[in-house]
């Protein structure tokens, strides 16, 4: 059996869901037994076992980290890493996986793995989530504040201390604005404060007498036990909010949103200008790799929720023969779903030589009924193969549904050619074997922050924020 250690790196959320990637892989491959070794530092001083209930899979532990397999940084000289030559055929340290090879490709190739990463790596599902539980104390604790709630009640994560980025863009202002819109709709309206600084929590309780509730703790600090158990109550209580008011570029608002199944609104004042965050807005995709180009296109200008971030985890037909049709099949397909304003794509590589294949059948191009990247380059090289004209162009197209039902298409197109073999690690699916006009490089070997700028989707994309932000 195939093994893949990963170490979750990081503060608590990032770790989650790192961990629960891992869980999604043991689940699926049943060949590679997956150990997680959750360390205790001062990112997140708990050990998991600390903090959750045990995960329980044949093919998966999670255990204490060993100290071989601590993150390589300069403080230790990296000298991990150079230990684990011995013992691992392949390590990913601080791995990306929007931006490095597909790590289901690498446990192909390698027999025993070594992964760091702060990332999510796994499509996990909604029910992998409702299966991440407090331990038994935590969960009392959680028990007797939710159980205090009243039906009209926000969640509010104001993210301080060593997140600059928070601090920067989701000032206190802006939260008390939108708390004040909050009250002026409803005044018996009841916020959950949940935040690492203690001055914060009292200066809103002040401000707001009678309607904050919080936990009645004096651990803030999250490099203790006590600050991690404090965390995770206040992780678990949002997530019973009805809706949260959250931090910009916070990985613990968006996981408290994610485990609830709540909307978030997240507290951004750009260029000095409080503002309101424009609204989430659905991409009709469970792909990672494709919901983490396009928030990377939206420069977290816009809040984007992937499908399995709202419950939705079945595949979406995609039944007609352009891709317009399918664009608009998927957005039509959540719209009816959720009635909150989506969008979703379709992308074709069109290949002169062949007419305009494999077109709207791109993603399955070697098998009609599932996707194979791999053996979808393999065959259209083999299409290729003593072909001169190598002239090709990728499509994007973007289908939009406001809430009022109105629908808008977004086209973005980039010409280029077809290499003779594949190029390039970064990316996935046909990257290694398209070279956009103008480059001597194909979108593997540029690396995703070129085609992120340059790419079809980046150009539907384009046009879209033009559209949502004009």
């Amino acid at each position: 059996m195939k093994q893949l250690t990963v170490v979750p790196m990081g503060g608590l959320c990032n770790r989650l869901r790192t961990v629960l990637s891992a869980y999604d892989l043991a689940q699926t491959e049943k060949n590679v037994f997956v150990r997680v070794e959750w360390g205790r530092d001062k990112e997140c001083f708990a050990g998991f076992s600390d903090l959750f209930e045990p995960a329980l899979e044949e093919n998966f532990s999670i255990v204490p980290r060993r100290w071989w397999n601590k993150p390589v940084r300069r403080k230790n000289l990296y000298l991990p890493a150079l230990f684990r030559l011995a013992v691992y055929d392949k390590q990913l340290n601080y791995y990306r996986p929007h931006k490095d090879r597909a790590l289901k490709e690498i446990l192909k190739a390698y027999k025993n793995v070594y992964l760091s990463t702060g990332y999510q790596f796994s499509d996990y599902s909604s029910s992998l989530i409702e299966g991440l539980q407090p331990n038994r104390e935590l969960k009392e604790r959680i028990d007797g504040i939710v159980g205090e709630f009243p039906e009209n009640i926000v969640g509010v994560h104001i993210r301080r201390t060593d997140n600059q980025s928070a601090c920067e863009y989701s000032t206190d202002d802006m939260f008390i604005r939108l708390m004040d819109r909050e009250l002026s709709s409803d005044p018996y309206t009841m916020f959950f404060l949940a935040t690492d600084d203690g001055s914060v929590k009292n200066s809103m309780m002040k401000r707001y007498p009678g309607h904050v509730l919080v936990q009645h703790t004096p651990h803030v600090r999250r490099d203790t036990l006590e600050g991690m158990e404090e965390a995770v109550v206040d992780l678990f209580c949002l997530a019973h909010t009805r809706k949260v008011i959250g931090s910009h570029y916070s990985s613990f608002s968006e996981t408290a949103a994610e485990i609830g199944g709540i909307p978030l609104v997240v507290a951004l004042a750009v260029e000095g200008e409080e503002q309101q965050a424009p609204s989430p807005i659905i991409f009709a995709t469970n792909n990672q790799h494709k919901l983490d180009e396009v928030r990377d296109m939206f420069g977290g200008r816009q809040h984007v929720l992937g499908l399995s971030e709202i419950g939705i985890t079945e595949d979406i037909p995609e039944t007609a023969d352009t891709l317009e049709g399918n664009a608009l099949q998927k957005a039509r397909y959540v719209f009816e779903k959720t009635g909150r304003r989506c969008f979703a794509d379709d992308t074709g590589l069109e290949v002169s030589v062949l007419g305009g294949a494999p077109g709207v059948h791109t993603a399955r191009y070697a098998y009609p009924d599932r996707h194979d990247p791999e053996a979808n380059t393999q065959k259209l090289l083999a299409e290729l193969k003593n072909k001169s004209d190598r002239r090709a162009r990728f499509r994007t197209v973007i289908a939009l549904i406001e809430e009022d039902g109105s629908e808008y298409l977004f086209e973005g197109v980039v010409e280029g050619t077809i290499t003779g073999e594949k190029r390039g690690t970064q990316g996935f699916g046909y990257d290694p074997v398209f070279i956009p006009e103008g480059m001597g490089k194909t979108f593997a070997e540029l690396g995703v922050e070129v085609k992120n700028q340059i790419s079809h989707r980046a150009r539907a994309i384009k046009k879209l924020s033009d559209y949502l932000f004009a």
